[in-house]
């Protein structure tokens, strides 16, 4: 996705084309931004201070709905990573804990009561037999 930039030098106007995958909050910002920009421009050469303070209200707002946006990529991404880093445990789980089944080790993301559970009734642990062996296990993370 391409996005413009209004850019002034020396008292002129410039639009820059940049690419970059933007989300929508991202690209609201930016479209709000620019119609600021605009809008302070118009109300310079048209001489209505009006219009200048609602560019000026335009770009703040902008930048807050782009801040926005780059939050929410954040987010995107340490859900991303974290998904990834659950899959990693399973994976482990299952190599550690052989008579477990998927089904059974994806108990550790909802409970690690339910999952120290399945421990005891896969191996004939005790609760505390149980408790210890997934803290061990967890501490590798």
């Amino acid at each position: 996705m391409t996005f413009v930039l209004l850019k002034e030098t020396n008292n002129k106007k410039y639009l820059i084309f940049k690419s970059n995958i933007m989300n929508t909050n991202q690209l609201k910002g930016k479209v709000e931004q620019l119609q600021g920009d605009a809008k302070i421009w118009l109300g310079q050469k048209t001489n209505n201070p009006k219009m200048e303070i609602e560019g000026k209200l335009d770009i703040a707002n902008g930048k807050l709905i782009e801040q926005k946006g780059n939050a929410m990529e954040q987010y995107e991404k340490a859900k991303k990573i974290m998904e990834s880093r659950t899959e990693e445990v399973q994976n482990k789980a299952l190599l550690k804990w052989d008579k477990l089944k998927n089904e059974d080790v994806k108990e550790f993301d909802k409970s690690f009561e339910k999952f120290a559970n399945k421990l005891k009734e896969k191996y004939n642990h005790t609760q505390e037999e149980a408790n210890s062996q997934i803290r061990e296990f967890m501490n590798q993370f």
